[in-house]
């Protein structure tokens, strides 16, 4: 009879134990999934979501400074915890002698993983670390005029979490620069007169993305992080990617050190790039000029709401009261009304 019990109660606590090892093994697979890194801060990012709203009271949406600055502090945190890419100010920004000396870069095909109509760009390392870079370069003086000014544009940024980090530039433009001006001339025979050749001169280095892109979203999540792939996280993009339209447009929530408002003639989404914890930031800044023309500006603000609509998805499954908010936004006349919106849905939702 006892040995009997002792038998049975053997087997009850195997039972518990294998229970137990099961349902630790899939919380672990849960929240620690197995794959590459973007995979991994995609689940992260989901979780801070999650911190996001649990922790805090449902504030209503008309509170929308105090649901800004949560919203921030969250995120910032959130990349401190992490070691991603700090934000950096535009004294930060290195000049020529930081091109020089501290990056190593072989111009070749083989190095060169994207190009457009001003620049290309190559994969090169940086200082005595040897973290990955991207150096753009100048393909032609005939578009110096863009490259400075969009150098400028993206210097002048710098400091906010939805600007790309722009490590170093030759040389520091501050305004248009014509390639065929007298000013260019002189700049590049000064330049030279100091020792930094054409390798240097008209060359900026950014961070490297690994996750590229904005386009890329649905592959980045779909393939690579399927475990972040869920309509929580792609509302946290499309924060990201508002924060940066409102931060250009130099909304009373986001204002930009430029004070002024910049609309992108060439839109494209490939210009804001996703870093390791999915934020959107921009990276390009040319062909962005300050305007107070009002058909330029709603024109720019008209690229807003379809551009949410790609970072949600087509296809992926999400509850029917988002799509509703979304399509209430059209015609977007303010980005800080569509920022204050989306931020209200994850305090409220």
């Amino acid at each position: 009879m006892w040995p009997r019990r002792r038998a049975l109660r053997a087997v009850v606590r195997v039972a518990l134990l294998t229970t137990l090892a099961v349902q630790l093994v899939l919380w672990l697979r849960l929240h620690y999934p197995a794959g590459s890194a973007a995979a991994r801060t995609g689940v992260m990012k989901r979780d801070v979501s999650a911190r996001f709203t649990t922790g805090i009271t449902a504030l209503p949406p008309r509170q929308s400074l105090a649901g800004l600055a949560e919203y921030t502090q969250w995120r910032a945190q959130f990349a401190l915890d992490r070691q991603v890419t700090l934000v950096r100010r535009p004294e930060d920004v290195g000049e020529c002698d930081a091109v020089q000396n501290k990056v190593v870069v072989n111009i070749t095909s083989a190095t060169r993983f994207a190009h457009g109509t001003v620049k290309d760009v190559y994969l090169g390392r940086w200082g005595p670390t040897g973290h990955g870079v991207a150096v753009l370069k100048l393909r032609s003086d005939k578009y110096n005029g863009d490259f400075s000014s969009g150098m400028a544009r993206l210097r002048g940024l710098q400091g906010h979490t939805t600007i790309w980090p722009l490590l170093a530039v030759c040389p520091h433009w501050d305004r248009y620069v014509s390639g065929d001006s007298d000013a260019f001339r002189s700049t590049r025979q000064e330049y030279e007169a100091q020792g930094y050749g054409p390798g240097v001169f008209n060359t900026a280095v950014t961070a490297l993305s690994n996750n590229g892109p904005l386009d890329r979203l649905d592959k980045v999540l779909v393939s690579e992080a399927p475990y972040a792939d869920t309509w929580r996280t792609r509302l946290d993009v499309a924060i990201d990617f508002v924060r940066c339209m409102a931060y250009l447009h130099n909304s009373p929530l986001e204002r930009n050190p430029l004070n002024a408002t910049l609309v992108q003639k060439d839109y494209k989404i490939g210009q804001f790039l996703l870093d390791d914890n999915l934020v959107v930031k921009l990276n390009d800044a040319e062909a962005m000029p300050a305007t107070v023309d009002p058909d330029d500006i709603t024109r720019d603000l008209a690229h807003i709401v379809p551009t949410i609509r790609f970072i949600l998805g087509s296809n992926r499954p999400r509850p029917g009261w988002l799509d509703e908010a979304v399509d209430r936004l059209e015609p977007v006349v303010d980005p800080a009304h569509v920022l204050l919106t989306l931020i209200s849905l994850v305090h409220l939702n």
